[in-house]
């Protein structure tokens, strides 16, 4: 707050001190000089005014009226540095620069400058080397603020580490299910289905981490039917994950990989249902009764997985997150049971994370 009406009491000022300076005469205005210099004003060499420089390092100068007798003049600008005294000369084009005195350290701001009534000057001393600003009318006040060193720039807020919970909906496919349920018949298959993730993982720096979950996909189902019978196959699955991370962080945002393992439990169950026929034997009509039979695979074991996604923390606790995901569920049978379980499963899931501890 402070800074702030310091900047509107030096605006209003400078509006004021401009203004009567502008009315019938040049304006020269000198900032970034030190605090209590002498700042001297020349034309072709002669000394028409002189200031002390602020404790803000702004002088003000007017250019005495009738010091240029025609409407206006082309004029170099020449800076000495002395140790008591900083000198502005202007220097008509016609005319040569006075040398500069001993001991002082002399810039030519290299062009002319067009004087007129009303033409204000602004030598910046705060540089290497001095610099010139040119205005036909007041200086505006903001060419002064730079006096003021700007607040540092924030630095970007990391991606965390530590232990960070997850959670998220996904959509999960299973690659092999169809194929295996329908063989060579014409079914109806809902393989891809929503499902949901969560879990835990601990970043032990921003580049590196490992990761716990549990996936539930929904219940994946085929249909079909022929002139006889139908039949339903569906596959509920449960898979555990385990992962190594390896992060890109860029900023809050982070870029991860991960590779690692799948367990799973699963259970393949088939109902078919083989309907009642009629058949004619020896003109007599019969009917042969139908039935259902039920099937089921109940299997577990490890399999492959990789993926990766990416992360973006929208304070020191919460983040947002999207990823993709590829793994195998292969396993045999439980429970003293035959046949075994061959598939991929590919997920796409959006989430939340929460960062616990400090």
């Amino acid at each position: 707050m402070s800074r702030f009406w310091r900047r509107a009491v030096l605006a209003a000022a400078l509006n004021v001190t401009l203004a009567v300076g502008a009315a019938g005469a040049q304006t020269v205005v000198v900032k970034n000089a030190p605090a209590g210099a002498a700042i001297e004003l020349r034309w072709n060499g002669e000394p028409v005014g002189r200031a002390s420089a602020g404790a803000d390092g702004i002088a003000t100068l007017t250019f005495p009226q009738g010091k240029l007798d025609r409407p206006e003049s082309d004029a170099r600008v020449l800076v000495d540095v002395c140790e008591a005294v900083r000198v502005i000369t202007l220097v008509e084009r016609a005319m040569q620069p006075p040398p500069a005195e001993a001991a002082c350290s002399r810039t030519d701001i290299g062009q002319f400058v067009l004087l007129q009534a009303g033409t204000s000057l602004l030598v910046d001393l705060g540089p290497a080397a001095p610099t010139l600003w040119v205005r036909q009318g007041p200086v505006p006040p903001d060419w002064l603020l730079n006096i003021e060193e700007g607040p540092a720039e924030r630095p970007r807020r990391p991606a965390p580490t530590g232990l960070i919970l997850f959670a998220d909906g996904s959509y999960t496919s299973f690659s092999k299910f169809a194929q295996s349920a329908c063989g060579t018949l014409d079914c109806d298959a809902s393989t891809f289905k929503p499902g949901y993730s969560v879990g835990a993982s601990i970043w032990l720096s921003q580049y590196f981490g490992i990761e716990g979950g549990f996936r539930k996909p929904s219940v994946a189902k085929v249909t079909g039917e022929e002139t006889n019978y139908q039949y339903e196959s569906t596959l509920d699955a449960r898979v555990i994950t385990t992962a190594i991370l390896i992060g890109v962080p860029v900023g809050p945002v982070r870029f991860y990989a991960r590779g690692g393992a799948t367990h799973h439990r699963a259970t393949y169950h088939t109902t078919q249902t083989i309907h009642d026929r009629t058949l004619t034997i020896g003109g007599v009509e019969q009917t042969i009764p139908g039935g259902t039979q039920e099937f089921e695979l109940r299997t577990g074991g490890w399999g492959w997985l990789f993926g990766g996604g990416l992360e973006g923390w929208l304070g020191r606790r919460v983040a947002l997150y999207g990823e993709a995901n590829y793994g195998a569920l292969k396993g045999g049978a439980r429970d003293d049971g035959e046949g075994e379980l061959d598939d991929r499963i590919t997920t796409l899931g959006f989430g939340l994370r929460i960062r616990l501890g400090g």
